[in-house]
């Protein structure tokens, strides 16, 4: 659903504001406030509760009234606390622009405190606004200066939660060689804080990240392939023919100068992860894509060098790509 969009899709921030806003809180208590600091500090820290159990709607009126009572008695570090989770809790609600006026207050309102971990976080928050919003400029421009302070302030957590952020940026962008590569930074540093569910999800987007850059490889070069190819001019066929005027389809192909080609004549199982699939029966051949998947593939073809005696069997992929693979390369079985 649409409401849980940011506490599931972008938890690593949510869970990182509301750690700062409940230490922000604590400092409050430890201090000697009035009866009305007292209460505020209670709303905000049931309406943090709330919106951790993902009762955003019920979090916000809490959420307001601390935040005007902090408001009244000048109370900043109190009044920055409710406006971050303000924003997260309108974001969990699909509200992305009331999420963006909130989190755009709290900004100004922790750097004029100089809370540079929160402000590193609140710009991660929107920068992950952004990017959902199809707004890829402003997306990376409050993600960089996140990864800038997080970089500065030798923050970890902070870097894995952007590094994630803006690989899903260039996953969006289909760039997917760059988001590979923050996908990984982050894997690295979840992995050394101990971070294993933040770990598990990064493997899992690096499995599909790779898998869409395979895919979008394959394609291109088809592309390139079809721009390139000449097409041959067949006519169209005449409906009136008789049967009888038909030519008898060939079982084989005919021979060819450097050897024969046949059809339909088995499977091939694929064991290799990396193997060669050329655009053609020859190991000179361009190379479609290096990345194939193992297990059995029927063969459209097979061709066999004369000279060499060297066999191709021409297999057809489960994503629709077809190409040819070597005999030495791989065993057949018939």
């Amino acid at each position: 659903m649409q409401s849980h969009r940011i506490w599931k899709k972008n938890r690593l921030s949510c869970i990182l504001l509301i750690a700062l806003c409940v230490q922000g809180c604590a400092s409050f208590l430890n201090r000697e406030e009035p009866a009305q600091m007292e209460q505020a500090i209670a709303y905000h820290q049931e309406g943090a509760k709330l919106f951790q159990e993902g009762k955003a709607e019920e979090a916000i009126p809490l959420l307001n009234q601390s935040l005007e009572i902090c408001k009244q008695n000048e109370q900043k570090p109190c009044a920055a606390n409710n406006l971050n989770v303000l924003g997260l809790a309108n974001g969990l609600l699909g509200k992305d622009e009331e999420a963006l006026d909130f989190f755009r207050q709290a900004l100004v309102a922790n750097q004029e405190l100089g809370n540079n971990v929160a402000v590193a976080a609140i710009l991660n928050s929107m920068g992950k606004i952004f990017s959902d919003q199809g707004k890829y400029d402003e997306a990376f421009e409050h993600l960089n200066k996140s990864f800038e302070i997080s970089l500065e302030l030798k923050n970890r957590f902070g870097l894995a939660t952007v590094c994630y952020n803006i690989g899903k940026v260039y996953d969006h962008l289909q760039n997917y060689d760059m988001s590979l590569q923050f996908y990984n930074k982050s894997l690295e540093l979840f992995a050394t804080l101990g971070e294993k569910e933040r770990a598990r999800m990064l493997l899992e987007s690096i499995r599909i990240a790779e898998r869409e850059r395979g895919n979008s490889l394959v394609s291109q070069r088809n592309e390139k392939v079809a721009e390139t190819e000449p097409t041959l001019d067949v006519g169209k066929p005449d409906i009136n023919a008789s049967a009888s005027e038909e030519e008898e389809p060939a079982t084989t192909a005919p021979e060819l100068e450097s050897g024969k080609k046949t059809e339909n004549i088995g499977a091939i199982e694929v064991k290799k992860k990396f193997l060669n699939l050329y655009e053609t029966h020859s190991a000179t051949s361009p190379v479609l894509t290096k990345v194939l998947a193992v297990g059995m593939h029927p063969i459209l073809e097979l061709f066999q060098e004369e000279s060499s005696k060297e066999s191709f069997y021409k297999i057809k992929l489960d994503s629709g790509t077809t190409g040819w693979i070597s005999e030495m390369e791989n065993e057949r079985i018939d």
